[in-house]
């Protein structure tokens, strides 16, 4: 005996409803905190203010846990280019700052690394005769 199991096809269609039924539809509103007064009540002082015009706003962009703003001179500059991580023709994720004596050597070898590149602020040559000397 032999018995097939076929994943049944959902025929319920997920929507979403007001308390009376209604259809809703998702709206993108911009909000910013706002502070009434002296600001020194509790958190009944924050007001929400929608933001409308398109200097009010700010394009961020994510790398790792800080936010980083980029003016539309530095767009300009950089082609739209997109800044964020993860995100399709993202640029890269950082992870943090370091010397070039904090990177070993073997992280520059093999068929999978990402090579890291310091700064140029010396030569290799004068760097070496320095060190030497």
């Amino acid at each position: 005996m032999y018995t097939k199991a076929v994943p049944a096809k959902n025929p319920l269609k997920s929507v979403l409803v007001d308390e009376h039924g209604i259809e809703m539809h998702r709206q993108s509103r911009f909000l910013t905190n706002v502070r009434a007064g002296d600001g020194t009540g509790g958190s009944a002082s924050i007001e929400f203010k929608e933001l409308i015009s398109k200097d009010q706003k700010i394009q961020v962009h994510y790398f790792g846990d800080t936010k980083v703003t980029i003016g539309e001179d530095d767009e300009k500059r950089y082609k739209g280019h997109n800044f964020n991580e993860g995100e399709q023709r993202g640029c890269m994720k950082l992870i943090q700052f370091t010397k070039k004596e904090n990177i070993r050597e073997c992280y520059y070898i093999g068929r999978n690394s990402f090579v890291v590149v310091p700064g140029w602020e010396k030569k290799t040559s004068d760097r070496d005769s320095v060190s030497l000397a």
